[in-house]
């Protein structure tokens, strides 16, 4: 897998500024490899760069396209496909996947996590619910519901406790 240069800068100047839990989008070792080096932890993004970074990754956000693909040929071969579908599937439907946990990870951190696992799975969790507020302080969101996945998709604000404005 080739590193880059930018995501691994960015990672070293994180970790210098104090970071010690790191985690990217950008589908490369570079930052797992970084935080590996550096002694501190990150996550892996859509696969598991636990090979990367043995004692660094604590788990990894992973896509398991297959179901979704099948279903869609399946259509195609019945003459039933209509093009066009979004799909928002998650944990529930095992599209998204998350690697094993690190061995480090304490193990009452590891059955609160398996615990939270199951509750999204089972809905009693919703991890985009109300009440959800900007970094501005305004109210994005109400209690009693939940964020869409479209406007999940057009989230253009920080949350509560992020210190930071978006790019213009």
């Amino acid at each position: 897998m080739v590193r880059s240069g930018k995501e691994r800068q960015a990672a070293e100047a994180l970790i210098a500024q104090g970071a010690d839990v790191l985690s990217q989008n950008t589908d490369s070792p570079a930052v797992v490899q970084a935080a590996e080096r550096h002694g501190v932890h990150a996550f892996g993004w859509d696969s598991d760069m636990s090979k990367y970074g043995p004692n660094a990754q604590l788990t990894a956000n992973t896509e398991n396209w297959a179901d979704y693909y099948i279903d869609e040929v399946r259509k195609v071969m019945a003459r039933t496909w209509t093009g066009g579908r979004r799909t928002a599937n998650g944990i529930k439907e095992n599209m998204v996947v998350l690697a094993p946990l690190n061995k480090s990870v304490p193990v009452d951190v590891a059955r609160l996590f398996e615990e939270k696992k199951r509750a999204i799975i089972d809905g009693n969790l919703v991890p985009f619910a109300g009440p959800i507020k900007d970094n501005g302080g305004a109210t994005k969101l109400g209690s009693g519901s939940a964020l869409t996945h479209e406007q999940l998709m057009a989230i253009n604000w920080y949350v509560d406790g992020v210190d930071g404005s978006i790019p213009k």
